[in-house]
């Protein structure tokens, strides 16, 4: 039997800077587990709410400090995914990360520490799923033979990292979470697949050969690996970190109505009925181009072998550990 989830996170070969970390996390039943910089972890929780999944990619001048910003998202994420829902999942995510990103901010400037993070999270509650986009990690859903990224880009001069801040989009301090941009919630069918993926993947592998991957390979931790070995031949050198979540007919749940007050639109705008999002009304007017939201980036350097990064900036105020030193090993979860 095919497993429901399959994960694929490397460490790549770093040609630029800022240096790059990438992370992940798939909560399901009662187990949480993430990648800290070294090693998977493990967590067990109590009576959590349906299954999440995210993926991380944390920029500094350095892995061990990039990975901190990796980490600190994924890792902040078991809190979301273990408190009970409201009625209302997609202002709780909401409120959520933007009370996250203002408490772990503020520790990171006290600590002197510049380090940002992209991050891209699905969360599914029953048929219901909600999900967010920070930065250049992105989210997709494939439905029979039609792939659509949920979320959109940003205008040019517009740009956002966890932890890091934005500019151009209001309070530089701040993420920005605006509903049918990078933030929203769909409604899944039997057979849906659902990928989370940093930017070390879609780089180089368009919405074509993803599409073509997904449909054509059934088992989802092999579509994960075929995605990043894809990634790779084509060129890539940032650690390439992916999520494919498939949903199975026994786990949809009948139809749950939206919150009162949003309405739905399909984003597949060829095609009736296929998967719909709340959008407020407020929001009608924000018609955002597909570019992908980037700080700019100095031109590559001299290829060298990212060190294996160090620990997660939790929560509490505990002290980052030092990175350990070694080869950096392709990490797949079967």
């Amino acid at each position: 039997m095919s497993a429901s989830v399959g994960v694929v996170c490397t460490f790549g070969r770093i040609a630029r800077r800022p240096a790059v970390a990438d992370s992940y996390l798939v909560a399901e039943g009662v187990r949480a587990t993430w990648f800290d910089g070294q090693d998977e972890v493990t967590r067990i929780v109590d009576r959590p709410a349906g299954r999440l999944v995210a993926v991380a990619a944390g920029e500094a001048d350095e892995a061990a400090t990039a990975a901190i910003g990796a980490v600190s998202f994924v890792h902040v994420l078991v809190k979301l995914w273990s408190a009970r829902p409201s009625t209302n999942p997609a202002h709780d995510m909401h409120a959520f990360l933007r009370k996250a990103h203002g408490r772990m901010r503020d520790k990171l400037v006290a600590r002197q520490l510049e380090v940002g993070a992209s991050g891209a999270v699905a969360w599914q509650l029953g048929r219901r799923l909600v999900w967010a986009e920070i930065g250049t990690a992105r989210v997709w859903l494939l439905r029979g033979d039609q792939l659509r990224r949920l979320g959109l880009g940003w205008r040019e001069g517009e740009a956002q990292r966890f932890l890091a801040g934005s500019h151009g989009l209001g309070d530089d301090d701040a993420i920005h979470l605006r509903t049918d941009v990078n933030t929203g919630e769909a409604l899944l069918e039997p057979g849906d697949r659902v990928v989370v993926a940093t930017s070390g993947l879609w780089e180089k592998v368009d919405r074509a050969m993803l599409r073509e991957i997904l449909i054509h390979v059934n088992d989802p931790q092999t579509a994960a690996v075929a995605a990043m070995e894809r990634a790779v031949a084509r060129g890539s050198v940032s650690p390439i970190t992916a999520v494919i979540l498939d949903v199975a007919g026994d786990e949809v749940e009948p139809s749950v109505a939206p919150p009162a007050g949003v309405q739905t639109v399909s984003v597949f705008t060829h095609h009736d009925d296929v998967v719909h999002v709340p959008q407020r009304p407020e929001d009608d007017d924000a018609l955002l181009d597909d570019r992908p939201s980037l700080f700019p980036s100095e031109d590559p350097g001299t290829t060298e072998e990212a060190a294996p990064p160090a620990a997660v900036l939790a929560p509490e105020d505990a002290p980052p550990r030092p990175p350990r030193r070694g080869p950096p090993p392709r990490r797949d979860r079967g």
